[in-house]
C-alpha cells in the first residue's frame, strides 16, 4: 500500500524513562507507560540509526537515498538586544512542568513551485534571515532546557546558545511521491502523502539527538522540481499546537516582508506580537505555607504515578507488544456530515459537534476491533474504556491567558465509559458523553490544579487521570487550526502533515488532520475545516487487520 507506514516497536523490558505518545497537543504524559515503541534516547541520533528502526511497506524507499544534508547553520536572534531583554533563567508554567522535556511536535510543510514564479521559491538565505528576526520575538527560543535536580521543574538557560537550521536536497521531484490515496474517491488525481515521503516524512525533519538538542530545529529540503519542504521541530515543553501554529504564521508573515535580503530588520516587524512568557509562572516562588496547602487539593484530571522504584518493578513484568501501525485516512466532508446528522438523529439535548461525533465513531471502532481481538484470543475483556482528549482553554475565555499566548495552555480530560456498554451505544451516546467530558473547568477549579502541580515535589509524577496499563484511545484535534493559509510564503503548503515518530506510534494515538481544503476557505473562516480531514491513526497490527474487514467502519464513505 503507498499510503502505508509500518513501524516495528522494539520494547525493551527494562526502562526508567519510557518515549510517550503525547508529543503535540496532550501536555501531560508523564506516566511510565508502556510504549509500544520504545527506544533508548540516543537511538535516534543520527539517520543511519533511526533507519535501523522506521520501517516501511510498499514503494518507499530509505529516506538518505532521497534526502542528502548538505549544511548546518547556528540560528540567533537578528538584534541581541532582543535576548539582553529576558531574565534568565526563563521559568516555564506549571503545563510546561509536566511535558517530557525530550518530546518533540514535528511538523512538514511541503511547497510546489508553480509554473508562475520567477524566482526561487522559499530561498534559504532569505528563510534564514526571516527565521533569525522570528527569534527576536521569541528570544528563548535560543536557549536549552534544564531540568532541576531537586523537583525535576524544566527552566531554560543558555539564552543565545542558538537553533539548528538544516539545509538538505533531494534528488527526486515532488512528484515522485504523489499516489492516489485509499481513501480518495474514484478517479482522484494523484496528490502527496505523508507516508510516502522519503522515509516516511521524516527524512525532511532534522535529528533531535538529545535532551540538549536546541529548543527550535529547522530543515530547509528543496526537490528536483524546485520545490521545498519545510522541517520544522521544536520542544513540546516550550509550547502546544495552538503555539506551534501561532509560530509558523509568525515566521511567514515576517517572511513576506523579505522580498530581497537588504531589508533592515527593524522595518520588518510582526503586526500581532506574541506572549511569551508562560501561565501563572510565578507560582513558581510559592512560599512553603503556600505549597503545603495547594498540596491538599485533589485535582480530578490528575494523579501521582508510582515513585521511581515501584515503577521500575512494574516495567519488568511487561511483555512484547505487537507491532504498531501508522496509517493517514481520508474522511470525505460527506461522511463527516454523515456522521454528525447519524449522532444527531436520536440526540435530544444540544446538538452534537462534528468533532465529538467523529472521535466517538473512531473510539467505538477501534474499542470494538479490540474487544474482538481479545475474544478470538481468549482474554478477559476490559471494564471501563478511556478516551483521552487535549482540550485548550484559550478557547474557554480564560482572563489570565492573553491573545497571542504562545507556551502551553492545555488540560487532557479522560471520558470513561463501562467497556461493555461502548461496544453497544448508540452513537449519539457515546458522542453526548466526549461533549459533556470536555466541558470547560471552572476558573477557580483550574488555578487550583495549576498550583497543586507546582507545590509537586517531584513533577515527573503528575500524569493524567488515565490507566495506561488498559488500552485507550487518544483524539487530538489539529484540523481546527490554520494549518495551510497560515503558513504561506510565496505559495501556500500543498501538504502539512506530521510524519509517525518513534514518539507518535503509540496503539490509540489519533491526529485530526486539515487538508488542503483548507485553501478553498475565506481567510475569515481560517482555522475551520468543512472540507475533508486527514485522521492519522495509530494501532496494533492486528487491529488495522480487524478494522479493514468491518464495513461499518467507514459506512458513510460512500464507495
Amino acid at each position: 500500500m503507498d499510503n502505508f507506514a509500518n513501524r516495528v516497536g522494539k520494547v525493551k523490558s527494562e526502562i526508567n524513562e519510557i518515549f510517550f505518545f503525547f508529543f503535540f497537543e496532550c501536555n501531560f504524559a508523564k506516566a511510565k507507560a508502556p510504549a509500544l515503541f520504545c527506544v533508548e534516547k540516543n537511538e535516534v541520533a543520527n539517520g543511519s540509526e533511526r533507519e535501523s528502526i522506521l520501517q516501511f511497506s510498499g514503494k518507499m524507499t530509505s529516506g538518505k537515498e532521497k534526502v542528502r544534508v548538505t549544511a548546518e547553520y547556528r540560528l540567533c536572534c537578528a538584534t541581541r538586544s532582543s535576548i539582553e531583554k529576558l531574565e534568565s533563567p526563563v521559568l516555564l508554567g506549571p503545563l510546561g512542568h509536566i511535558t517530557q522535556n525530550f518530546t518533540p511536535i514535528t511538523v512538514v510543510f511541503v511547497y510546489h513551485r508553480s509554473e508562475s514564479l520567477k524566482e526561487e521559491l522559499v530561498p534559504l538565505k532569505r528563510f534564514q534571515r526571516s527565521l533569525e528576526r522570528l527569534l527576536d520575538y521569541y528570544p528563548h527560543l535560543t536557549g536549552r532546557i534544564v531540568v532541576d535536580e531537586k523537583d525535576n521543574t524544566p527552566r531554560i538557560e543558555q539564552l543565545g546558545a542558538g537553533g539548528k537550521l538544516i539545509e538538505a536536497k533531494s534528488s527526486e521531484p515532488l512528484e515522485a511521491f504523489e499516489a492516489v490515496g485509499d481513501d480518495d474517491e474514484p478517479a482522484s488525481k494523484p496528490r502527496l502523502i505523508v507516508t510516502n515521503l522519503p522515509e516516511g516524512g521524516n527524512a525532511l525533519l532534522p535529528s533531535l539527538a538529545g535532551i540538549n538538542d536546541p529548543i527550535l530545529s529547522v530543515q530547509h529540503t528543496r526537490f528536483a522540481c524546485g520545490g521545498v519542504a519545510i522541517g520544522m521541530c521544536i520542544r513540546h515543553i516550550i509550547c502546544d499546537a495552538s503555539g506551534f501554529f501561532q509560530l509558523i504564521r509568525d515566521l511567514s508573515e515576517l517572511y513576506r516582508q523579505f522580498p530581497g535580503c537588504d531589508n533592515d530588520n527593524g522595518s520588518v516587524q510582526l503586526s500581532k506580537p506574541p506572549h511569551i512568557h508562560s501561565y501563572k509562572a510565578e507560582l513558581h516562588n510559592m512560599t512553603s505555607e503556600e505549597r503545603q496547602e495547594a498540596l491538599k487539593y485533589q485535582p480530578t484530571g490528575f494523579k501521582l504515578s508510582p515513585e521511581a522504584g515501584k515503577a521500575e518493578k512494574e516495567t519488568k513484568s511487561r511483555t512484547l507488544s505487537p507491532t504498531v501501525v501508522g496509517r493517514v485516512l481520508r474522511f470525505s466532508s460527506s461522511e463527516l456530515t454523515a456522521l454528525k446528522t447519524e449522532a444527531n438523529i436520536n440526540n435530544n439535548g444540544k446538538p452534537l459537534s462534528t468533532f465529538c461525533s467523529t472521535a466517538a465513531h473512531i473510539w467505538q471502532s477501534i474499542s470494538r476491533a479490540r474487544a474482538r481481538l481479545r475474544e478470538a484470543n481468549s482474554v478477559v475483556p476490559i471494564k471501563a474504556a478511556q478516551l483521552l482528549i487535549p482540550v485548550d482553554f484559550r478557547a474557554q475565555n480564560q482572563r489570565d491567558v492573553p491573545p497571542q499566548y504562545f507556551p502551553n495552555a492545555v488540560f487532557s480530560p479522560v471520558v470513561s465509559a463501562p467497556a461493555a456498554q461502548l461496544l453497544d451505544a448508540p452513537l449519539s451516546t457515546v458522542a453526548a458523553w466526549i461533549r459533556e467530558g470536555i466541558q470547560p473547568q471552572e476558573s477557580i477549579e483550574m488555578l487550583k490544579t495549576v498550583r497543586w502541580i507546582v507545590a509537586q515535589p517531584d513533577k515527573r509524577r503528575v500524569q493524567p487521570w488515565y490507566n495506561y496499563e488498559q488500552e485507550g484511545v487518544f483524539v487530538t484535534q489539529w484540523s481546527k487550526f490554520d494549518m495551510y493559509q497560515g503558513a504561506r510564503f510565496e505559495v501556500s503548503p500543498s501538504l502539512v502533515a506530521q510524519p509517525f515518530t518513534t514518539s507518535s506510534l503509540y496503539d490509540g494515538l489519533t491526529y485530526f488532520m486539515a487538508t488542503e481544503d483548507q485553501l478553498k476557505q475565506s481567510a475569515c473562516s481560517a482555522g475551520i475545516s468543512s472540507g475533508n480531514i486527514d485522521v492519522s491513526i495509530a494501532l496494533a497490527e492486528p487491529i488495522w487487520t480487524i478494522l479493514d474487514q468491518d464495513e461499518s467502519f467507514r459506512r458513510h464513505r460512500g464507495w
